[in-house]
Order: structure tokens, then C-alpha cells, then sequence
């Protein structure tokens, strides 16, 4: 079974730091390593989103996944 929450900070983390370098490059437009990094770090939330979905697909019907609240003390 997936680790969803880890799943999820995971996919936050991939698109602040997408986000942060395509400012970069708005600055910095030859930076070829930047861009290679962006599809790096694209694909890379590409491959996660797919686990979320293929999780969510091979869920029974019926059955709700529980997620613990963030900072919650467990």
C-alpha cells in the first residue's frame, strides 16, 4: 500500500520547487541544465501522480482512505 500522505508532501514539495526554478529561468533563459531539471522534476511528479491514481483505482468501492491531519501527534 502507498504511503499517500508522503505521496501527497511529496507532490507539494515537486511543485514549489517547479514553480521556483521556472522563475529562474525566466531570468536566466539559456540556462539549459535549469530546463533539464524542470523535466526532471516533471516527470518525476508525472510518476507519482500515476501511483495516486493507480491507488485510487485498485481502492474497493465503498472504502474511504483516512489521512491524519499535518501536524497531528500520532
Amino acid at each position: 500500500m502507498l504511503d499517500l500522505t508522503a505521496i501527497q508532501e511529496e507532490l507539494q514539495d515537486l511543485n514549489a520547487l517547479i514553480a521556483r526554478h521556472e522563475r529562474t529561468l525566466a531570468t536566466h533563459t539559456e540556462a539549459k541544465s535549469l530546463r533539464a531539471n524542470i523535466q526532471t522534476l516533471k516527470r518525476r511528479r508525472q510518476a507519482l501522480e500515476e501511483d495516486l491514481d493507480t491507488d485510487q483505482q485498485t481502492t474497493p468501492p465503498g472504502t474511504q482512505r483516512l489521512l491524519p491531519e499535518v501536524g497531528a501527534n500520532t
